[in-house]
């Protein structure tokens, strides 16, 4: 109890304490009495009038992401079914998988989405369309090449696994470090990435990769047109592949035909112009150069 104006109160403090300042003054140990005592008054409050104002500004921004995410997932289910043809309706189904299964994954964590957060899983929407992109323009170019497409799926998903694999490894460990030594919300941003990759890993090389074997058993999808391969695009493979095996045997030929004997002074001019003589009075051979020729 703090009451300077009680005098049986040593230096206004119950207890026997005293205010210690320094030098302080009479009128200094008051305004530091009065203040300690601010807040401690006898007076109980009543409630007069409650009010309660939800977030709506950070509402209206969630919102507003959401919608630009739903945007931007619509803009690549076009683009990828306009471009690819018939193998971007498998990956608009992959895309439409991975969406629900990052949202249930979300759900089991649970995940608190957060701006940043929604920033890293707009942006794994386009790392899930990169590696569709990446097999498919594989399957693209082997079945330019005349292959069948069960032969051309084959081959795109073993030539493309790699790079899809190097690219996700190196964006999870970038997340990684950025989850490990930022703070909460950069955090936040990191967690939705990682769980985007890993997921879209397993749609990109999993799901696709099970519709299109599937798909590769009927006649119907033998077509190149499915593919979004022209017959221009294959004939023109076609003549760039037999231009660069004719290129190679003959260079074989060349290497492999045996060197015909050259004369010692043909050879000698092949080689290319002698060089200069100095001028001045020729000598004439001795007989040990004679000997020696």
């Amino acid at each position: 109890m703090i009451d300077y104006t009680d005098p049986q109160l040593r230096n206004g403090i119950e207890g026997g304490a005293e205010i210690s300042g320094g030098n302080m003054g009479v009128q200094e140990s008051k305004d530091l009495a009065f203040v300690l005592n601010t807040g401690a008054l006898p007076v109980k409050l009543e409630t007069a009038y409650e009010q309660q104002v939800s977030a709506t500004l950070g509402q209206d921004s969630l919102d507003q992401a959401l919608i630009a995410g739903a945007a931007g997932l619509v803009l690549v289910l076009l683009y990828m079914l306009l471009f690819y043809r018939f193998l971007g309706l498998v990956a608009d189904l992959a895309l439409i998988v991975y969406g629900i299964l990052l949202w249930g994954l979300f759900d089991i964590i649970p995940v608190t989405l957060t701006l940043p957060g929604v920033a890293g899983l707009i942006l794994t929407i386009g790392v899930a369309a990169d590696a569709n992109v990446v097999i498919f323009e594989r399957i693209k170019e082997e079945v330019s090449l005349g292959k069948t497409v069960r032969s051309a799926v084959n081959s795109g998903y073993a030539l493309g696994f790699k790079t899809i694999l190097d690219a996700n490894v190196l964006t999870l460990l970038t997340a990684g470090v950025l989850f490990v030594f930022a703070t909460a919300q950069p955090k936040g941003f990191a967690v939705t990435l990682i769980l985007g990759v890993i997921v879209s890993m397993f749609t990109a090389v999993l799901f696709t990769r099970a519709i299109l074997g599937v798909l590769a058993g009927f006649a119907f999808f033998n077509r190149p047109s499915l593919m979004g391969v022209k017959p221009s695009h294959i004939q023109q493979a076609k003549a760039e592949q037999t231009k660069a095996a004719r290129d190679a045997s003959a260079g074989r030929r060349r290497s492999s035909a045996p060197a015909a004997p050259v004369p010692e002074g043909a050879a000698a001019g092949a080689q290319g112009p002698a060089a200069p003589k100095p001028a001045g009075p020729r000598r004439k051979p001795t007989s040990k150069r004679k000997k020696r020729r």
